[in-house]
């Protein structure tokens, strides 16, 4: 097993489709994710580059622009394109999913392998500090609303004072 320093082994359940594409590969296989030439990939940056590759395919990208906003062109002339998403930009959504549907922090740190909560924390803050304004807002709404209603007890007005009990001579 590689491990990354700082991190520590987790075990995922797996989604039930890709379950069903694995299940007729080899228990043992070195790897699950190969190379055009059907074997595992050298390095992590080389899976990234075949990811990013993938990912222009799927049609995930945009024009590369030069300086002066023009389009910079392959050797066949055609426009050279940049990925819009990436594979660790695909591990970061799946955090804030995690987040976005009332995850914790150490829910986050275990489904990523995180080793020390202020790292998952990047993920549940933004999400936090969402629903906290939300909810601010609602309790300022409610507040204001609350204080626009006419009220039939005496709050003090003038019309509501006795006239004073000293006598005049």
């Amino acid at each position: 097993m590689i491990t990354k320093k700082g991190s520590s082994e987790v075990q995922l359940p797996l989604p039930w489709d890709f379950m069903l594409e694995a299940a007729n590969l080899p228990v043992n296989a070195a790897a699950y994710l190969l190379t055009e030439k059907g074997r595992p990939f050298a390095s992590s940056g080389s899976l990234d580059n075949a990811v990013r590759k993938w990912i222009i395919a799927a049609g995930l990208c945009e024009p590369v622009l030069d300086d002066a906003s023009n389009p910079v062109l392959e050797k066949n002339g055609k426009p050279k394109m940049r990925a819009t998403r990436s594979q660790h930009g695909i591990r970061k959504r799946r955090a804030e999913q995690i987040a976005e549907a009332s995850g914790s922090v150490y829910e986050v740190m275990a489904y990523l392998s995180h080793s020390d909560p202020r790292t998952a924390a990047i993920y549940t803050k933004r999400v936090d500090r969402a629903k906290l304004a939300e909810r601010a807002f609602v309790r300022a709404e409610a507040a204001a609303e609350a204080r626009s209603v006419p009220r039939s007890e005496n709050r003090g007005t003038l019309g509501a004072v006795e006239p004073s009990k000293t006598k005049k001579n």
